[in-house]
């Protein structure tokens, strides 16, 4: 069980190679915790925090993430597949060599954000804040940014 996951790591045991399935979790703390290997399948994150969360070869596979605050997060070789983050602050999130395919992101966040050799496949991010993002060596194929604020402020 997650939650009792995230207990084990608050009392100093490490979150790795765990499999987390079918679960739900409402108003969830996850903050500062460091996943290492961990899958998530067909979870359900309602009004949770990940802020300043590591993800590190991790995989969210048809996750809902809307509405949760990962402000300040950390991804390093996660694949993101088929999930979605509708309404998600990722604001100052670092993704690198990270996945996504499949996903619904509309109205996400990612103000700030830095993005290194990623992916994006099929997303759908309309409507979605993504000012001052900084990006290098991102791939994209088959994205809808309708409507996708890429405003950057002036120094």
């Amino acid at each position: 069980m997650l939650e009792d996951g995230i207990l084990r790591w608050s009392e100093g045991e490490p979150l790795e190679g765990a499999v987390f399935k079918d679960e739900t979790v409402t108003d969830l703390d996850m903050s500062n915790v460091r996943f290492d290997s961990v899958q998530f399948i067909n979870c359900h994150f309602v009004s949770s925090r990940f802020v300043r969360t590591s993800f590190y070869d991790s995989i969210l596979r048809n996750c809902d993430l809307s509405n949760c605050d990962l402000s300040n997060s950390y991804w390093k070789g996660t694949v993101i597949q088929d999930s979605k983050a509708v309404g998600s602050n990722f604001d100052h999130g670092f993704f690198r060599e990270t996945n996504f395919t499949g996903g619904v992101f509309n109205y996400s966040n990612y103000g700030g954000s830095v993005w290194e050799n990623c992916a994006i496949s099929e997303c759908d991010m309309r409507e979605a804040f993504l000012s001052e993002v900084k990006l290098k060596k991102i791939r994209l194929s088959k994205e809808d940014f309708t409507r996708t604020s890429f405003f950057q402020d002036s120094p």
